[in-house]
């Protein structure tokens, strides 16, 4: 018996077309489909729409469900419509995509063959059968009764040798030959031909389900239900171009402006603007707390209470305290700039913060002058001192500078000329340019004059909290 196993894919028949067999085939041919797990109380069916409709149940066979083609699903050559269908009770479940069974014709047609009546041709093919089948069954009495003889005969002979066997002492005899298979007898002569079969019914074509592009299939379905497929040709060959056309107008020229958030177009079909900014981000994390003024003052050397140094805040900072002398320099005379970069013990320092002091004797000419800090050779402050000449005593003349809350500030100071009673007269905050350029420290102190030069004994102290 021949078997075709069909797989399915999702819902749809994997292979397209399931063959039950040629016209009048019955029992011959057992077609299987792998469905999904089925419960025990689901049932498998297949529905097939023949001129009369058949639904068949599917059995059981391991991890397939089959079944064995019947005479009647056999009747009439073509091509029909069928799905698989799965019930629980009296309930379909499930269902496949509909896909096309096919009955092949099973006789060829020649001028010496009168064709015949279906039903005799069954009928005739039924009695071949039965008489293919005695013959058989009487073929296969003789080769059962040959063989009886024979295993019999090496019955008896197994007998006799296992006899021997005990007798020798030994108890396990050789397994015998097998014996040939008898020879298959002929087959029987073919049946006379039946009768002439009736004259056909005239068939026309129902409809038409036209298929679309290159390519695809056109079905004709006829009065007496079978179906023909015919593929469409294929395309032909592009025509030649054709004449190119005359040139078109010329366009409205497109233009866009952008602000830096929104964007406008302005074409032939109008102005449109659209807001490109995003939205804004998420907050970040809290930074962690910094230290005070005051405790940057005591890791510097500060050694007051917290009340004296806000009160050092709020009045002016004084020579001690906060800062640590970094170096004294008293001028032979004659200079008209000193830069300061080492401290006392000659290595260079870096400061984040600076307090600056330059002591002019009575004798210095009149003129005006400068205290700067920079951060390489970018200047952070520029302190201008208006009269470097004092006319008794000494000039004296102070600027501070430190880093507070990641900008620059500069603090000048005025009061009496030896800067006993000095207090804080401006605070200067740097611009954009000052800040720009990353000042990170101050690692240069310079004293500069205008049109005159430094007097003999003239003093510089620098004061600073280093980084």
């Amino acid at each position: 018996m021949e078997r075709a196993r069909y797989e399915l894919m999702d819902r749809r028949v994997k292979h397209g077309i399931v063959l039950l067999g040629s016209k009048g085939d019955a029992g011959i041919r057992t077609v299987e489909f792998e469905l999904p797990e089925l419960s025990d109380s689901q049932l498998a069916y297949m529905k097939m729409d023949f001129p009369v409709p058949v639904k068949v149940p599917l059995k059981k066979d391991g991890d397939v469900w089959n079944w064995t083609v019947e005479a009647g699903a056999t009747v009439r050559a073509g091509e029909f419509l069928a799905q698989l269908e799965i019930f629980c009770r009296d309930e379909m479940v499930w269902n496949s995509e509909l896909f096309f069974v096919m009955v092949r014709e099973s006789l060829d047609t020649n001028s010496e063959i009168e064709p015949v009546m279906l039903p005799e041709l069954l009928a005739a093919e039924a009695n071949l059968a039965a008489v293919n089948a005695k013959t058989e069954a009487i073929l296969a009495a003789v080769d059962a009764e040959a063989e009886r003889v024979e295993a019999e005969t090496e019955r008896e002979n197994y007998i006799a040798r296992l006899k021997n066997d005990v007798d020798a002492g030994k108890f396990n005899g050789r397994d015998g030959e097998k014996g040939e298979k008898g020879e298959k007898g002929d087959k029987g002569e073919r049946g006379d031909n039946g009768a002439p079969g009736s004259d056909g019914t005239s068939i026309t074509i129902e409809s038409v389900i036209q298929g679309s592009g290159s390519g695809s299939t056109n079905t004709v379905i006829f009065s007496d239900g079978t179906m023909l497929n015919v593929q469409n040709g294929k395309d032909g060959k592009n025509g030649a171009p054709g004449t190119p056309g005359a040139n078109g107008a010329d366009g409205m020229p497109t233009m866009h402006s952008w602000d830096g958030t929104v964007l406008t177009v302005t074409s032939a079909s109008g102005t449109s603007s659209a807001d490109l900014k995003g939205k804004d981000g998420k907050d970040g994390m809290p930074g962690e707390d910094g230290k005070s003024a005051y405790a940057y003052a005591v890791d510097g050397g500060y050694e007051g209470t917290e009340e004296e140094f806000a009160n050092l805040l709020a009045n002016g900072f004084s020579e001690s305290g906060v800062y640590e002398l970094i170096n004294t320099i008293t001028l032979e005379g004659g200079e008209s700039a000193v830069d300061i970069t080492e401290d006392s013990a000659a290595n260079v320092f870096a400061l984040k913060a600076a307090f600056v002091k330059v002591e002019t004797p009575a004798s210095t000419d009149a003129g005006t002058g400068y205290i700067e800090t920079y951060y390489g050779n970018q200047r952070i402050s520029k302190h201008h001192i208006s009269n470097i000449k004092q006319s008794s005593s000494t000039k004296v003349s102070k600027a501070e500078v430190m880093q507070r809350y990641g900008r620059w500030a500069e603090y000048t100071y005025g009061g009496a000329a030896d800067g006993a009673t000095a207090n804080l007269i401006n605070i200067v905050q740097f611009t954009n340019e000052a800040t720009t350029m990353d000042c990170k420290y101050v690692d240069k102190v310079r004293v500069r004059v205008n049109n005159i030069t430094f007097d003999a004994g003239t003093k510089i102290t620098v004061w600073g909290v280093r980084i």
